[in-house]
């Protein structure tokens, strides 16, 4: 979590207690969430796969406070999750992209988030907008690279990571097995 998203998350709450004091409470709620699960659910090197659909799901349900109206986010989980458990904050790095880099306040932009369970694996895809910037793209990638490398630390070669890119969209697709307990 970078501290802009923090900061941007209280200027949003700050500017919601007078207009819909509910909405910002459940904010402060959602905020909290999001710590706690960052400073002790995320601590042991692996998490509950149900509270790290939820952690997204806060995440995004925060960003969604400073969007405009062309903003189509579309998400998909599983009905059923297995309880099982994956790494902490795996997928987190993937939607924080997707929000920097697919949206944009003057074009219509999306993002789509898809979560599926076969058989004894998790697949996750995200794919987003992107939008010509007037200055030039920052080179990088290392966000992509360090998270190939945690998952062959994890999980050897018993996974995959796939990345494509058009100039008007970027997808990401995971497959990770899922270990019962």
């Amino acid at each position: 979590m970078s501290p802009h998203f923090l900061m941007n998350t209280l200027n949003n709450i700050h500017a919601l207690v007078d207009l819909n004091p509910e909405n910002a409470k459940e904010s402060i709620v959602k905020l909290s969430r999001l710590m706690r699960y960052l400073l002790y659910d995320s601590e042991n090197g692996k998490t509950k796969l149900p509270k790290e659909i939820e952690f997204i799901k806060s995440y995004i349900d925060l960003m969604k406070l400073r969007l405009v109206s062309n903003v189509d986010i579309q998400l998909s989980f599983p009905e059923e999750i297995p309880d099982v458990e994956i790494p902490p904050l795996l997928f987190i790095s993937l939607v924080e992209n997707a929000f920097k880099h697919g949206v944009s306040y003057q074009s219509e932009s999306y993002i789509g988030i898809v979560m599926q369970i076969q058989e004894k694996y998790l697949f996750f895809r995200i794919k987003n907008s992107l939008h010509k910037k007037t200055k030039p793209r920052e080179e990088g990638g290392i966000g992509l690279a360090n998270l190939k490398k945690r998952m062959e630390l994890i999980y050897g070669t018993d996974f995959s990571l796939s990345v494509s890119e058009t100039e008007n969209s970027f997808e990401t697709n995971i497959k990770i097995p899922l270990y019962g307990n």
